[in-house]
C-alpha cells in the first residue's frame, strides 16, 4: 500500500484558473468585491490542501500507511473537503449574485472544474 498525495501543488493550479477565470468573465468594478472575496477563500481552501498533503507525504514519506491509518486520512480528507465544499458553495452563490446573467452562464461552466479540485477527493490511498 503507497500513500499517493492528490494535494501537490494545488495552490499554483488553483492560482492560475483563476486568471484565467476572471480575465473571461471581464469582473467589473462593481464585482470586484464578490470576485476578491471568491478568489481569497478558493486561495485559502488551495493553500489548505497543500499543507495537508505535505504533512501526509511528511508523515508517510518512510513507511506505508496502516490501514487503519489510511482510513483516518480519508475520513479527514473527506470532512476536509465537505467544509471546503460548503464554504465554497456560499462564495459561489455571493458571486453569482454579483455577475449579470451572461457572466452567470460562464461562471457556472467554468468554475465547476475548479470547485470540483477543491472538493471532490481523489483517490488518496493505492
Amino acid at each position: 500500500m503507497q500513500l499517493q498525495v492528490e494535494f501537490e501543488l494545488i495552490e499554483a493550479s488553483v492560482q492560475s484558473k483563476l486568471a484565467k477565470i476572471g480575465s473571461e468573465l471581464a469582473i467589473t468594478d462593481a464585482q470586484e468585491r464578490a470576485w476578491a472575496s471568491f478568489v481569497e477563500t478558493t486561495d485559502e481552501i488551495a493553500r489548505t490542501l497543500e499543507a495537508i498533503g505535505n504533512k501526509i507525504t511528511k508523515q508517510y514519506s518512510d513507511r506505508a500507511p496502516l490501514v487503519s491509518e489510511t482510513l483516518d486520512v480519508q475520513v479527514d480528507a473527506l470532512a476536509t473537503r465537505l467544509k471546503f465544499a460548503q464554504i465554497l458553495r456560499g462564495k459561489v452563490r455571493e458571486l453569482l449574485q454579483a455577475l449579470m446573467p451572461e457572466q452567470r452562464r460562464r461562471a457556472d461552466r467554468l468554475l465547476l472544474k475548479i470547485c470540483d479540485e477543491l472538493c471532490i477527493p481523489n483517490r488518496m490511498i493505492n
